[in-house]
């Protein structure tokens, strides 16, 4: 798992909202709450609560007083996107032979004197 502690660190003051996806959020100080799509219950985070936000479903992190949040990327970000190339970018068949692919299976010829 990504470790929160290593993101950066962001103020939040009082009636204040952040749309987030796709990441970790972790309350370093403070009360949040979260209102993510889809989901019909808030979430409300205190110190040392950690969240995982999921990529495409948006979410909106708000704040009644300062509090102090951490992001880091989501730990399954670099999977679904190397996932997502994947699907986008298929392997290539074999590749059609080139010039010096033919010499080299050809016997070389003697050299004429």
């Amino acid at each position: 798992m990504v470790n929160a502690s290593t993101g950066p660190l962001l103020q939040l003051h009082g009636g204040e909202l952040l749309p987030l996806h796709g990441v970790q959020l972790c309350v370093e100080q403070g009360l949040v709450w979260v209102t993510r799509a889809g989901d019909v219950d808030d979430h409300f985070l205190r110190d040392g609560d950690v969240m995982l936000l999921e990529h495409g479903a948006s979410a909106l992190v708000g704040v009644d007083a300062p509090a102090r949040v951490r992001i880091a990327p989501h730990p399954g970000s670099l999977a679904q996107l190397l996932r997502t190339w994947q699907r986008r970018h298929p392997p290539a068949g074999p590749r059609p032979p080139i010039a010096w692919d033919i010499d080299e299976r050809l016997p070389a010829a003697p050299l004429a004197r």
